[in-house]
């Protein structure tokens, strides 16, 4: 081993206590950026996997104000989308399905038993084909179909009782939905979500009718056939639906969005959220930097005495230098390794905090993130040490050796 990183240990092992204060704020620092990109990456496989689901050709149409796009638009908007809209995306050439779907915050009974959850409506024929892209699966019961009424399907959640309150409903089971009566038919397969996990599905007729919205569509979804391009039909849908609503481009009040084009916003979003956190998490970096930099000036005067008698047996300059930089880089490193520990961790506890509402986020630490965190750590170390490095190894042999 170099004598210089022999010697450089040596003082790190001597100083246990110092040591491990100084690189604190140097493990905090990659603590928090570690978890961030860990989750960040979780969160993103999640969505790709939801997107997977619903497929590569499916449109989305929703309302918006001109700047936001959402369901939620739709309550609001001066002019929603309604059924009449999707008998315009119904005649688009290219488009082979068209399903339609309504939801509201609401609390149902359930044998006396009060449950807060989200009632959702969705257009009944096209429920096989079109929703069980989107993961709805029955595992119990059957699905909808044209002839029901007041009938409902529940999430995975409410049948097996995974909620609070706990009480588990059964197919046959009666529901109070907005004061009317419906038998539950059918139970969702588990999704992963804790919305749609919770949730209550019935006829969009029926939806209209017990919350009096006779034409609302907040969601309207295409699936284009084979053979056609995705982005095409999706045009052709914006263009039919700006000339039947007489509205002009930049005016519009609903929003047309491909998967992948929903799937790109998301990354944008979530790319510029993370790179926030990112900077904020820095911050701790710099304190731990400035930490490695109070040791390594103190440590310079404590061995003043001890650089004099290197510099005096023939020790140069930059041998100097490389004991006092390897020192920082090994105080840096070792709060890299610590971070990287502890930022898995915190992501691993946040995975299990997920699944416990019934969200399934995979963390995920890959090589190439645990490496550039240990190679930032030494980087920050090596950067705060430059300064007193160059302070000692320009320090005179005969004023070191005088030093008391």
């Amino acid at each position: 081993m170099d004598f210089r990183l022999k010697f450089a240990w040596e003082n790190v092992r001597e100083r246990k206590v110092r040591s491990m204060l100084t690189v604190i704020g140097i493990a905090i620092g990659i603590t928090a950026v570690v978890s961030l990109i860990s989750l960040g990456q979780g969160l993103k496989a999640a969505i790709y996997n939801q997107f997977e689901k619903m497929g590569a050709n499916t449109i989305t149409i929703s309302s918006s104000n001109g700047e936001l796009a959402t369901p939620m638009m739709s309550v609001v908007s001066k002019n929603p989308l309604t059924k009449d809209d999707e008998k315009v995306v119904r005649s688009v050439p290219g488009v082979e399905a068209v399903g339609a779907m309504c939801f509201t915050a609401d609390r149902i009974k359930v044998r006396g038993t009060y449950i807060g959850t989200f009632v959702t409506g969705v257009t009944v024929n096209e429920f096989d084909y079109m929703f069980s892209r989107k993961g709805y699966k029955i595992v119990s019961g059957r699905k909808l179909t044209k002839n029901d009424k007041y009938s409902v399907i529940i999430g995975n959640d409410l049948y097996t009782g995974n909620y609070p309150g706990g009480k588990k409903i059964h197919i046959r089971d009666k529901i109070i939905i907005n004061g009317k009566e419906f038998r539950v038919v059918g139970a969702l397969e588990k999704i992963g979500d804790s919305m749609d996990d919770t949730s209550v599905i019935i006829p969009m007729d029926t939806y209209r009718k017990i919350y009096n919205k006779p034409k609302l569509d907040q969601m309207i979804f295409a699936h284009v056939k084979d053979g056609f391009n995705v982005d095409s039909v999706a045009n052709s849908i914006n263009r039919e639906l700006l000339r039947y609503r007489h509205e002009k481009e930049n005016e519009k009040t609903f929003d047309v969005k491909t998967s992948k084009g929903m799937l790109q916003s998301f990354n944008v979003i979530l790319n510029i959220l993370q790179a926030v956190l990112i900077g904020i998490a820095s911050i701790s970096l710099l304190v731990g930097g400035v930490g490695i930099m109070n040791t390594m000036y103190t440590s310079t005067l404590e061995r003043t005495h001890e650089i004099g008698i290197l510099k005096s047996i023939g020790a140069k300059k930059i041998d100097i230098m490389s004991i006092f930089l390897y020192e920082s880089a090994i105080l840096g490193a070792i709060g890299g390794v610590f971070g990287v520990l502890f930022g898995y961790l915190i992501g691993k506890l946040a995975e299990l905090m997920a699944l416990s509402y019934g969200i399934h986020l995979h963390v995920y630490v890959s090589p190439a993130v645990i490496l550039a965190s240990l190679l930032f750590a030494m980087a920050v170390g090596i950067l705060s040490g430059t300064a007193p490095a160059i302070q000692a190894s320009k320090l005179n042999p005969v004023d070191a050796l005088r030093y008391e």
